[in-house]
């Protein structure tokens, strides 16, 4: 195990205005007055009112994309504990936490969360606006 694996651990809370984080539990720098959590990310719930089931999307809680390239592998961000609500014995989803992974591990080639298509196509597909026997059809303004 490495000396990363063995201090730092998923955690969920609570922020101070009810948002839902979710982030890796920094425990090397954790204190009593501080949770450290790296690279936390915002839980968002949505219902989907037309199959009734609910759609969680995580968020990173600041873009990567914005630190300066040198820093950007980890960032440590430190709650205050007094302003939060925690349940120690919460486990966090697998689902849950293979969606973070994917968010915070997604690297700088593109946005969280977001698969990009590095692969080039020869032959892309068009789209046609209009068809073409409406481009034959004379206008009120080519009549004139």
């Amino acid at each position: 195990m490495s000396n990363k694996e063995s201090t730092v651990v998923k955690t969920v809370f609570i922020d101070g205005i009810g948002r839902t984080i979710v982030g890796d539990e920094n425990k090397k720098k954790s204190t009593k007055a501080q949770l450290a959590v790296d690279n936390p990310a915002v839980v968002f719930v949505q219902p989907n009112p037309d199959s009734g089931q609910i759609q969680v999307q995580v968020i990173p809680l600041f873009f990567r994309e914005l630190v300066s390239e040198e820093l950007r592998d980890t960032q440590t961000w430190y709650f205050n504990r007094a302003s939060l609500v925690t349940n120690p014995t919460l486990v966090p989803d697998a689902k849950l936490c293979e969606q973070y992974d994917r968010v915070v591990g997604a690297g700088p080639e593109g946005p969280p969360g977001i698969v990009v298509d590095n692969e080039t196509k020869s032959d892309p597909k068009v789209v046609k606006l209009f068809d073409e026997d409406d481009a034959k059809t004379p206008t009120a303004a080519t009549e004139a």
